[in-house]
């Protein structure tokens, strides 16, 4: 008797996250892409930061930035709002009228350097507050990326296994992150991967030990989807 066709392999579905876009991480955010390239991805879900530390937006100075970033992306990227200034806990406690303000800056320097508004929102460190989402889903919002769920909105949520290799620059637990990683997707049969990719990645030297992990992940079957087709929602 002889096995069947393996079906988990049809649900094997994979979002390859470049987080932390910005003019500050110009050169690292475009190596990733690169990198990514080359293992014939063509639709990463890339987060975008408005206005890093308060010092480098994506407006005025930063605009050259978000035009490449822009043409680089017409092959099928996803680009989504990743907070305002990208401070460690930056919307985990904000109420709503804060919320509401820090989004609204952000989408408004967003859809001045790309043209069009953002329908996805990850907040730093994938912890926004209850009243950051609501105010998320207020504002036009298509879903938002959590660590362990997508909130598609209104009312729609889905379980996500995130793989995180850059855990505030602490190279111990990032090096132990990457074992751990690998150890998690061994026993995954099917589901929904976040594979999430940091431009510290590529100063810490980890980004090619994490390149050879997601290769592996493709010759499994996983599958490179953007959060747009998971949710199939089509446009708004």
């Amino acid at each position: 008797m002889t096995d069947g066709p393996d079906k988990s392999r049809n649900d094997r579905r994979i979002v390859i996250g470049v987080h932390d876009a910005s003019p500050k991480f110009r050169e690292e955010t475009f190596a990733i892409l690169r990198a990514l390239d080359e293992l014939g991805i063509s639709n990463p879900a890339v987060h975008v930061v408005p206005d890093f530390g308060g010092r480098w937006s994506i407006a005025a100075s930063g605009r050259d930035f978000a035009h490449l970033l822009a043409d680089r992306c017409k092959g099928g990227c996803e680009l989504s709002l990743h907070g305002f200034r990208h401070g460690r806990w930056e919307f985990r406690h904000l109420s709503y009228a804060e919320a509401t303000a820090a989004l609204q800056r952000g989408m408004e320097l967003f859809a001045d350097a790309f043209g069009f508004l953002p329908r996805g929102f990850v907040a730093p460190n994938w912890r926004p507050s209850t009243a950051s989402l609501q105010a998320a889903a207020d504002l036009g919002f298509a879903y938002a990326v959590l660590f362990t769920r997508i909130v598609y909105f209104p009312d729609r949520t889905l379980p996500i296994t995130t793989l995180n290799f850059d855990w505030w620059g602490i190279r111990v637990l990032n090096r132990m992150s990457l074992w751990l990683n690998r150890l998690r997707v061994s026993v995954m049969k099917s589901g929904l991967l976040s594979f999430a990719i940091h431009p510290r990645d590529v100063n810490e030297g980890l980004l090619g030990r994490e390149l050879r992990l997601l290769e592996s992940l493709l010759e499994s079957g996983w599958k490179p989807v953007t959060y747009e087709d998971v949710c199939e929602c089509g446009s708004m």
